[in-house]
């Protein structure tokens, strides 16, 4: 895959009087011996360009810090990066002349997701699953180690880890910050008030030592966190890469039928869901992104994306009865197209929203999934005082923000819905897009709510917040993004 091809920076009908350095920067191809190695490129500098005088000096800046002499005719350097991101690689010539000449190339380079597949619980304040058995104090973080744990590996780097994080039996309003440990960002990932329990998709990068963090910030909370996946640079054969859905289209609401089912989930069940097909996600696609929405439930309970038909031990989503809470859920797909679903006490609706999904590398070509190092604040209506009202809609830049690169196609950010006046749902969606019934949070007065969604960028670079009813402010959280 050419991700920048050899292109002269500069050109001119005297070539003595100049010089133009070619490069041509790829990523080796699936099948080839540097199959799926996110992290490579190979810089190929073939031809030093033109001048009519030797050349002296010859040299390829990978962006990194990592600058390599190459020969004065011909070279191909293969560099691993030490960390997803956008660099700029930059070839330079000088002549015998003293004259310099250089061009450069940008590339995204990132992981490759691998599912656990069978959700695991590896921290749970209440049991003493992962800590002592207490709860987690005001200002307290707690560290966990995440590789070598649960499934996840030792012997391959990993990047970030995929995960449930849910709050439960909070003596304040507070909230959780998920981090790769150092200082805390100024983010939330969780916030949840004294009563209820919340839960939300966090995407965390990993610390050097294979460590995860998460700080509580008032009171007294418990925390409870289930590992879905991880992300990797280096190549196995089950990694997958993240694609975006064209759009948030339903795919099931047990309310009206849409799905195929027009009657509450009850205890115990497990139903399917199709998510492969016309209109929804690709054949390709082997693992779905979607929003869950569950609503109408008789009892406090929880809800499961599953492969099994055994009732599992995780959790993916947990509601009280009468509240409509969504989450993010990332599920493996099954042979026939279906996504599993398993409630576990009462009778609950469901509804279904595809945001994205994981496929080869493969199928999805140079596209990359790229952590950031911590969760970063795009915008926070409370400190903007630009609080959405009713059909309110706020654009919010993320191209050329907090490092997010040009090439950008999708966003993954945390939506947070607070100070609303009345029972509302908020969206987050790409500018320009064809409008669809998806809805992202959930919220109702005196609540703050968050959720994680994966967002596709509009051309310039955008996207933007719905409110639907009231007035609500809103706070997104960048997480990571796709180039």
């Amino acid at each position: 895959m050419s991700v920048a091809g050899g292109l002269p920076l500069a050109s001119s009908a005297y070539a003595e009087s100049t010089i133009t350095p070619n490069l041509e920067v790829t990523v080796p191809q699936p099948g080839y011996a540097e199959a799926d190695r996110p992290l490579r490129v190979n810089a190929s500098t073939a031809g030093a360009g033109e001048t009519t005088f030797p050349v002296t000096r010859n040299t390829v800046d990978f962006g990194d810090g990592t600058v390599v002499d190459v020969t004065a005719n011909s070279a191909r350097n293969l560099h691993e990066y030490a960390a997803p991101g956008t660099y700029t690689v930059t070839h330079t010539i000088t002549d015998e002349q003293g004259r310099t000449g250089a061009t450069s190339r940008s590339i995204t380079v990132g992981s490759s997701y691998v599912t656990l597949y069978y959700p695991t619980r590896f921290l749970d304040t209440r049991s003493g699953v992962g800590v002592p058995a207490k709860p987690v104090g005001p200002g307290e973080v707690v560290t966990l180690q995440v590789t070598g744990v649960s499934g996840v590996p030792t012997d391959r780097k990993v990047t970030g880890v995929l995960l449930n994080l849910t709050a439960t039996n909070a003596t304040r309003a507070t909230h959780i910050t998920a981090f790769p440990g150092g200082e805390p960002p100024k983010a939330s990932n969780v916030n949840v008030t004294p009563g209820h329990d919340v839960a939300n998709a966090v995407l965390v990068p990993v610390a050097e030592d294979g460590t995860v963090s998460f700080r509580n910030n008032a009171g007294n909370v418990d925390l409870v966190v289930d590992i879905a996946g991880y992300y990797t640079p280096q190549a196995r054969s089950w990694s997958v890469r993240m694609g975006a859905a064209d759009s948030n289209a339903r795919v099931l609401d047990t309310r009206n039928g849409t799905g195929g089912i027009n009657h509450a989930v009850g205890p115990d069940q497990i139903i399917t869901v199709p998510v492969r097909g016309p209109g929804m996600l690709p054949d390709r696609a082997e693992i779905a992104v979607v929003n869950l929405t569950a609503t109408e439930g008789t009892e406090d309970s929880f809800v499961t994306a599953t492969p099994s038909t055994v009732p599992p031990h995780t959790s993916s989503l947990n509601f009280e009865a009468g509240q409509t809470v969504a989450n993010q859920v990332t599920a493996p797909i099954n042979a026939d197209g279906t996504i599993t679903l398993y409630n576990h006490v009462g009778s609950v609706h469901l509804v279904v929203d595809i945001q994205g999904y994981y496929a080869s590398p493969y199928f999805l070509g140079g596209t990359k999934g790229v952590l950031t190092s911590a969760p970063t604040r795009l915008a926070d209506t409370r400190e903007s005082h630009q609080t959405l009202g009713a059909d309110g809609r706020l654009t919010v830049k993320v191209r050329g923000t907090a490092g997010v690169p040009d090439g950008v196609s999708a966003v993954l950010v945390n939506l947070t819905a607070t100070n609303a006046t009345q029972n509302s749902w908020l969206r987050v969606y790409t500018p320009g897009a064809a409008w669809t019934d998806a809805s992202t949070v959930n919220v109702t007065p005196g609540a703050t709510v968050p959720n994680l969604a994966l967002v596709p960028v509009d051309a310039n670079g955008d996207i933007a917040v719905y409110n639907h009813a009231g007035s609500a402010d809103v706070i997104v959280d960048l997480q990571g993004y796709m180039a």
